[in-house]
């Protein structure tokens, strides 16, 4: 395929026409260039796309066009604008333009250090350049910092950092701590992006801190005290951590004027996220510049929601996951991905439709519950899936059968950027198969019910035709009782084979070992 966009390439190159779309993305612009779109009218504004943060613009390309130099159209508040990367989706893999004219995957780029993206600059080139034949290229926007004078890979300073110090680093083996000299050991060891948790005292006041309840002393290392339940300032700054000095924002505030190449992630956790920002925002005294500095992390939609209600921040990390754990603490023992619009092909979403169809028939799925590659269990759950020891593993029924409290959390499905799909026909055929099969007796109940069924139409039939014999003596005999004696005896040997298929059904579920009861939790096993 490389080769075959590369003969495409040349053929471009030779003048050949070009038809297609170009998207150019801000990679964290701050903005469009004023009279951008009045000096390029065959540039549009483009609709971002969900959870995009910084501008994108879009045109057609054909024939002139392709001639057309590449132009600049976005600025930066802290960078210059240095050229595009260019990136096309090829044969259902996501790949970069790379400087000897191939297009190379991320995995390809990094096993080799001799490829690389190549720079297409505004006067180095035209849109001929970077357009392959493929129905899009996106051209990503290059920054360079103004203060440090590199490259701002991910367009934003507060993501450009390799290495995150976590709580502030760790320091002579310990981890957790949140203190004065672990954040100082780690500036002197060369880390500009720390991690901070903060946690608030009774008094309003916040502090670097993981928390103070038992389990939180025991992970940091600082020694509990009864009286951490009502925690105010005066009582945390007495305190040490390994012999170490507590800090609150106040002081990671001057740190950060002391030291302006430095970056902080500040993790609010799941707990009066809004009033521990509130306590933020007047301790940098709504700082902007301070602020921007700053890379709040959200545990889920719901606390980014009051965090942004508060203060809108330039830079944010929103981990889905934590839904996930909130819906299992709400008391559900499972939880599944729902997709809010599915990218599958049409073929592998009548195959979904059918397995779903099949699980709710077959195997008791709630109607409501929507099953997925993705999916999250009490540990309760997994002791139970792991007592099957048979060679027919089916997950939905493992964990249908310990548990029907199962919840949806909706997700965002993306295309597949590398590979194709490893499930073609005879595997989902397969699939729908072993879950019909494996984990259910309804197939031979449902044996047992036609045969049933047979029987009684095969009687009923025969006793028509013994009827219409006496009242009609000329109809001919033969067929009629014929056929009623193959249905009658048919559905006899069916009713037959489904009370034998019972038994063998029940011996066969005894096998899976399907449980008559699960433990959900135990409590004072000790005493």
């Amino acid at each position: 395929m490389i080769s075959k966009c590369r003969n495409i390439f040349n053929r471009l190159k030779g003048k050949a026409p070009v038809t297609g779309r170009i998207v150019y993305l801000g990679n964290g612009a701050a903005g469009i260039l004023p009279d951008v779109l009045r000096e390029h009218p065959q540039i549009r504004c483009r609709k971002p796309e969900a959870g995009a943060l910084s501008p994108s613009l879009e045109q057609d390309v054909g024939g002139a066009d392709a001639d057309c130099r590449l132009p600049s159209l976005f600025f930066h508040e802290e960078g210059a604008f240095t050229g595009y990367h260019a990136r096309a989706k090829l044969d259902g893999n996501w790949k970069w333009y790379g400087e000897d004219g191939n297009w190379y995957s991320s995995s390809e780029l990094a096993a080799d250090p001799l490829r690389r993206k190549r720079l297409l600059t505004p006067d180095g080139g035209g849109i001929r350049d970077c357009f392959c034949g493929s129905g899009t290229v996106y051209l990503v926007a290059q920054w360079r910092s103004h203060k440090t004078g590199g490259n701002m890979d991910a367009g934003y300073p507060v993501f450009c950092h390799t290495l995150m110090a976590h709580a502030l680093g760790g320091i002579d083996g310990k981890c957790y701590t949140n203190t004065r000299e672990a954040l100082e050991r780690s500036y002197a060891g060369g880390y500009r992006y720390f991690e901070a948790d903060v946690a608030l005292t009774e008094d309003g006041h916040l502090c670097l801190s993981h928390g103070w309840d038992e389990k939180s002393c025991r992970t940091t290392g600082m020694a509990y005290q009864p009286e951490f339940e009502h925690m105010t300032w005066e009582l945390f700054r007495k305190q040490r951590i390994f012999g170490m000095h507590v800090m609150d924002v106040r002081e990671l505030r001057a740190f950060m004027e002391a030291h302006p190449d430095t970056y902080f992630e500040i993790d609010s956790h799941r707990t009066n996220a809004a009033e521990k920002i509130r306590a933020l925002l007047e301790a940098f005294s709504y700082d902007e510049a301070l602020l921007g500095r700053l890379l709040i992390q959200a545990e889920s939609r719901k606390i980014f929601k009051e965090i942004d209600a508060v203060y809108h921040f330039r830079n944010y990390q929103l981990i889905l996951g934590k839904e996930w754990l909130e819906k299992l603490e709400e008391g559900f023992d499972a939880v599944y991905a729902k997709y809010d619009h599915k990218q599958h092909s049409t073929f592998r979403n009548l195959g979904s439709k059918l397995n779903e169809r099949m699980t709710r028939m077959m195997l008791g799925k709630p109607a409501q519950l929507y099953v997925s590659s993705y999916f999250a269990v009490k540990r309760f759950v997994v002791e139970d899936m792991v007592r099957y020891e048979n060679s027919y593993p089916y997950v939905i029924g493992l964990v249908l059968r310990a548990t029907k409290n199962i919840a949806n959390v909706t997700v965002n499905h993306r295309e597949r950027e590398t590979g194709v799909s490893g499930y073609n026909l005879k595997k989902l055929v397969g699939l729908w198969f072993n879950g019909f099969t494996a984990f259910s007796v309804k197939p031979l109940r449902i044996a047992t019910a036609l045969g049933g069924g047979s029987a009684v139409i095969g009687f009923l039939y025969g006793i028509y035709t013994i009827v219409k014999r006496v009242l009609n003596p000329d109809v001919p005999m033969g067929f009629s009782s014929l056929m009623s004696a193959i249905v009658f005896f048919g559905g006899m040997i069916m009713l037959m084979l489904g009370l034998i298929g019972e038994y063998v059904g029940r011996v066969y579920i005894s096998l899976n070992n399907s449980p008559q009861y699960v433990i959900r939790e135990r409590i004072n096993m000790d005493e």
